[in-house]
């Protein structure tokens, strides 16, 4: 009897080293913790809360919708406090509960997690255009609406979560220690209450902040606001990018030129609306300012009911009935 010895063949290599399925199941993972933390949970009661505050008896019933744009705004800080203090504290887990070296052993490198951290803030900014939504559909709809909102400032709510939660990444990356993110969520606090008790500051450098109000309780027309809303959001979004890419940099993706090159990009576009969004009122929208007060006719309409004759701006002409019922 004779046997034959054959080598076994060896066993083909079919792992992938595509580390993005493992990014994305992480930042689900991450993103369900993230909305289920006590700090969110909180940033969220506060946030309805603020928008049933907000919504009863807003403008008296009779809102207009260039002002309940920017009405959306003030809400959007408490979640994204909260969300940067729940994402810095859920990047340093790992270290807080000595599960760092377990990483080792998983496909993705420490960029590729920071990358998953970053991604799963997305669902928290979507949950707060939800409620821009609400509050501003709410208003939309009322029967005395008037005018029309501004993309640009809707949009202003969700990319502060963005950006508040890329600085809580970036943060504990930099700082590996719990009490950091507390102590710029209050540094966060004092300056806003700072800022309101101050006033409203008409200098180029309130635009750098999320939130900018207005000096005047006076409702303008829409085309006379003369706000960069639109530069105001390209400022925000390219500086939640710029914040996370920084964040994928210092977390161990400092070799990738592509994240090198997105980083350059986004810085480059920061700068780019900053600059745009601090250049002031344009010359038309002031001339048009300035017809509007010393030459009411030539922009106001005028309507005769009952003997009394009233003139408004074109997106007023609506209430005319109503102001008819009350004088009369």
């Amino acid at each position: 009897m004779s046997a034959v010895m054959e080598a076994a063949p060896t066993a083909a290599q079919t792992q992938s080293h595509n580390p993005w399925p493992a990014v994305f199941a992480l930042a689900r993972f991450e993103a369900r913790r993230l909305l289920t933390t006590i700090p969110v949970l909180l940033g969220f009661l506060v946030y309805a809360a603020w928008i049933v505050w907000r919504a009863l008896d807003y403008a008296d019933g009779y809102p207009a919708l260039q002002d309940a744009d920017r009405a959306t705004q003030g809400g959007p800080l408490f979640v994204g406090l909260a969300i940067l203090l729940a994402g810095n504290q859920a990047v340093l887990r790992s270290r807080r509960r000595d599960t760092e070296r377990h990483f080792t052993v998983l496909v993705m490198t420490t960029a590729h997690r920071t990358a998953a951290h970053l991604l799963s803030v997305v669902p928290a900014a979507l949950l707060t255009a939800g409620g821009v939504a609400v509050q501003f559909g709410w208003q939309a709809l009322r029967p005395g609406a008037l005018g029309h909102g501004s993309p640009g400032e809707l949009l202003v709510g969700p990319l502060t979560v963005l950006a508040f939660g890329a600085a809580g990444v970036l943060l504990a990356r930099l700082v590996r220690t719990a009490f950091t993110a507390p102590l710029v969520v209050v540094f966060v606090l004092f300056l806003f209450l700072l800022s309101t008790g101050a006033g409203i500051d008409e200098g180029w450098t309130r635009w750098l902040t999320p939130v900018i109000g207005v000096a005047s309780s006076n409702t303008l027309p829409s085309d006379l606001i003369g706000r960069p809303a639109a530069w105001h959001a390209l400022y925000l979004a390219a500086l939640g990018l710029t914040v996370a890419l920084l964040a994928v940099l210092v977390g161990g993706g400092l070799r990738a030129r592509s994240v090198q090159a997105g980083f350059a990009g986004a810085l480059a576009l920061t700068v780019l609306g900053a600059v745009a969004q601090g250049q002031g009122v344009a010359p038309d929208v002031t001339a048009a300012r300035e017809r509007a007060s010393l030459h009411p006719e030539q922009v106001q309409t005028c309507v005769e009911r009952d003997g009394s004759r009233y003139c408004a701006f074109p997106e007023w002409r609506g209430r005319t009935a109503d102001w008819a019922r009350t004088v009369a």
